[in-house]
C-alpha cells in the first residue's frame, strides 16, 4: 500500500463532510471510496435536492481519489444507494452528466438506510497504479449504440425484414452479440497487427495458447494444458461435432429446457433423439430436476448431457453443489457431459461460476468444455472458440470428426483478437459487467413501475434477461406481433427455446442504458394503448 493511498482520507479537503471517506483495500492498486451525506463546501451545510447531493457526492469522490493518486477516469465500478427509488431518474441524469468521458463505471441502484437527511450515497472502486498515468490509455464508450444497418448483422437484418419501416433509433435486443463498440484494445491491436501480418494459413501460436491458458487460470482458477485446446469456429460447431463423435443415430441427448435453441439443431441434424429434462420453475427461479435427470441418465440409450452453464436463457449460474450432483449422476450412468460455458465470464456480483471440469479429475475425463472469447468481448464474427478436452481419447475422437468434415483451423485475425482480449481487455470486461448489472437494475425498476404485468427475473449470469409476459394474456403469436408492430421491440421469443418458454421473452442487455429505458417506454405506451382501446 502506498503512503499516499493510506493518507487519502487525511489529505482530502475538509469540506467533504463527516460521511465522506476513502477506504483502501488490501490490494495495493485498489481504493474503495465512499461519498455520502454530501456537504456543500460553500455553505458547510447538507446539499439540498437529489441533483445537488449527487453532484456533490461525485465531486467528493473525485477529490478523495486525486488525494489517493487516482482519478474518476480510473473508477471501475460505482454503487449508488438511494432512500427513495423515485429519485432514481433525477440522480441518474445528474450522474451521467457529471461523470466525465471516459465514463467507465455504471451505477448499481440499490435501496439503503442512510444517515438522517441523506438521500444518496455513492461508493466507488478505483485503480491506483503509480507506474502509469491516471488517465487510461483507451476511452471505453458504453453510451454509443453503433448503427449496424447494411452491415450484414443477422439480428438487424431480421428486424428490418419483419418491420422495414422500423424507427431509426430502435435497436434489436435479440441475438446474443452486443450493441456496443468493441474493446478499443482489440480494434487498435488488430490495426497494428495488420501493418506487418501476412493473412495466410495460420495455426495457434505459443502466445495465443499461453493467453488462453493464463485466462483460464486467472479468471476461473482452472489449470489447463495447451494440448487440451481444440479450435472450433464456434461452440455451436463443437456441439455438432461432439454429438456426432460420441453417440450413434437414434441415441438420446439430454437437454435441460428451456434452453439455447442450437442444442436442438445439433441433436436433430445428427439424427439423434432429444431427451428433455425440463428445469423446475417455481415462478421465481429455475432449478434442476435431479430425480428426472437420474431417470433419463439411467436409460442406456441416452449417451450425452448437453449442459448449459451459465444457463441460457434463464440466467442461472449453477452452484458447486448443483454441478457436483449433475456430475455424479452422469458418472454413475456413463453419460458424457458437453458443457457449454461460453458465458462463463459474464457473471453478476454475488455469484460465482465454477468451471464444471474443475470439480474432479474424474469429471474432467468425462467432459468437453466449450469456451470462447466471443460473448466476453463481442467477437462472434471472428468465429474463434476454444474447446477444452482434458481426456486424450475424447480429444482424439472429437478432432477426428472435425477433420472428417474438412475443418483445418481458424482465421488469423480470430486468433489475434482472442489473444488481445485475454491479455489486455480485463478492465473493459469489468466495466461491461457493471453496465449489464446496471441495465438489469434499471430494467427491473422501470418495468415494475410502468408495466407491472411483466416479470423481470433476477439475473445471475449472461447478459440475457429472461422475462415473463404471460400476464398480458396473449398467445405466442399475438404477443410476438404485438411486440414487433405496436411496441417496436425485437426480442428472442421464449418459445424458440422450447415449449417451456412460451409466453416468455429474452432481452439482450449488452447495450447502452438509454436504449433499455427507451424500450420500456415503448412497451409501456403500447400496453397502455391496448388497455385504453378495449
Amino acid at each position: 500500500m502506498s503512503t499516499r493511498q493510506a493518507n487519502a482520507t487525511e489529505n482530502a479537503p475538509k469540506a467533504l463532510g463527516p460521511y465522506s471517506q476513502a477506504i483502501t483495500a488490501s490490494a495495493p492498486k485498489t481504493v474503495y471510496v465512499s461519498g455520502q451525506t454530501p456537504i456543500d463546501p460553500k455553505t458547510g451545510e447538507l446539499a439540498k435536492g437529489i441533483e445537488a447531493q449527487t453532484e456533490q457526492c461525485i465531486l467528493n469522490i473525485k477529490a478523495i481519489l486525486e488525494a489517493a493518486g487516482s482519478s474518476l477516469a480510473n473508477v471501475v465500478k460505482t454503487t449508488v444507494f438511494l432512500q427513495d427509488m423515485n429519485d432514481f431518474a433525477a440522480m441518474n441524469a445528474t450522474y451521467a452528466k457529471l461523470f466525465p468521458e471516459p465514463c467507465p463505471a455504471r451505477a448499481t441502484v440499490q435501496v439503503a438506510r442512510l444517515p438522517k437527511d441523506a438521500m444518496v450515497e455513492i461508493e466507488a472502486i478505483a485503480i491506483v497504479d503509480e507506474r502509469r498515468s491516471a488517465k487510461p490509455a483507451f476511452v471505453y464508450d458504453f453510451k454509443t449504440a453503433p448503427n449496424r444497418r447494411g452491415l450484414g448483422s443477422i439480428k438487424w437484418e431480421q428486424m428490418l425484414q419483419i418491420k422495414p419501416d422500423v424507427s431509426t433509433d430502435v435497436i434489436p435486443f435479440s441475438v446474443a452479440d452486443m450493441e456496443l463498440k468493441n474493446p478499443p484494445e482489440i480494434v487498435q491491436g488488430l490495426k497494428d497487427f495488420l501493418d506487418t501480418a501476412v493473412l495466410g494459413y495460420t495455426q495457434p501460436t505459443p502466445e495465443y495458447l499461453k493467453a488462453v491458458c493464463d485466462w483460464m487460470q486467472r479468471r476461473h482458477d482452472w489449470t489447463i494444458k495447451p494440448e487440451w485446446i481444440c479450435g472450433s469456429q464456434g461452440v455451436v460447431s463443437a456441439f455438432f461435432a461432439a454429438t456426432k463423435a460420441f453417440s450413434e443415430p437414434g441415441d438420446g441427448v439430454i437437454v435441460q429446457t428451456p434452453v439455447y435453441y442450437p442444442f436442438y439443431k445439433a441433436i436433430e441434424a445428427n439424427a439423434r433423439t432429444i431427451v428433455r429434462n425440463p428445469l423446475k420453475f417455481d415462478g421465481e427461479r429455475y432449478t434442476i430436476d435431479f430425480e428426472d435427470l437420474e431417470r433419463q441418465a439411467s436409460d442406456p440409450k441416452n449417451k450425452i448431457l448437453l449442459f448449459c452453464s451459465p444457463h441460457n436463457p434463464v440466467g442461472r449460474v449453477w452452484t458447486k453443489d448443483e454441478l457436483e450432483r449433475v456430475g455424479q449422476i452422469c458418472l454413475a450412468h456413463k453419460v458424457l457431459i458437453i458443457s457449454d460455458e461460453i458465458h462463463f465470464d459474464l457473471v453478476m456480483p454475488g455469484y460465482h461460476h465454477t468451471v464444471f471440469a474443475t470439480l474432479s479429475e474424474e469429471l474432467a475425463d468425462n467432459m468437453i468444455v466449450c469456451t470462447a472469447p466471443s460473448k466476453t468481448f463481442n467477437l462472434a464474427g471472428m468465429q474463434t472458440s476454444n474447446i477444452i478436452i482434458p481426456n486424450p481419447s475424447l480429444r482424439g475422437k472429437f478432432t477426428a470428426i472435425q477433420e472428417s468434415e474438412g475443418f483445418s483451423g481458424l482465421g488469423i485475425l480470430g486468433y489475434k483478437a482472442c489473444e488481445i482480449g485475454y491479455t489486455e481487455c480485463e478492465p473493459w470486461l469489468e466495466q461491461l459487467l457493471s453496465l449489464v448489472e446496471h441495465n438489469h437494475q434499471v430494467l427491473k425498476f422501470y418495468i415494475e413501475k410502468k408495466v407491472p404485468e411483466v416479470k423481470v427475473f433476477d439475473m445471475e449470469g449472461t447478459y440475457l434477461q429472461w422475462m415473463d409476459f404471460r400476464a398480458l394474456g396473449m398467445d405466442k403469436d399475438e404477443l410476438e406481433k404485438f411486440l414487433h408492430e405496436e411496441a417496436e421491440l425485437f426480442f428472442d421469443e421464449g418459445y424458440i427455446f422450447g415449449e417451456e418458454g412460451t409466453g416468455f421473452e429474452r432481452m439482450n442487455l449488452a447495450c447502452p442504458t438509454h436504449k433499455v429505458v427507451d424500450a420500456v417506454e415503448r412497451l409501456a405506451a403500447a400496453v397502455n394503448h391496448r388497455k385504453g382501446s378495449r
